[in-house]
């Protein structure tokens, strides 16, 4: 998952970003993602981006949360709107 960046913790370990979450649960690429979306994948790679980096820090836009709702209840995932945001 090239692009895909993790954020630290306070204790420094490590904690996934929302476009990390739900390719893990979904187990599927970010580009197997922008496939079955119909989106760049440029796009996909980028919300895995830092803001500084000019993308979206792990956020997956809200436009796309019910897209991905359906394809996890089509591909029997269980997937959380809570899995969205970022903690």
């Amino acid at each position: 998952m090239c692009g895909l960046q993790s954020t630290n913790t306070e204790r420094g370990r490590m904690k996934s970003t929302p476009i990390q979450k739900v390719l893990k649960k979904l187990d599927i690429s970010a580009l197997a993602l922008s496939k079955k979306l119909g989106i760049s994948h440029v796009a996909v790679y980028k919300w895995g981006y830092s803001k500084a980096d000019k993308g979206t820090g792990g956020i997956i836009p809200a436009k796309y949360h019910k897209a991905i709702m359906r394809l996890a209840k089509k591909m029997k995932v269980d997937l959380d709107p809570a899995d969205f945001v970022a903690l």
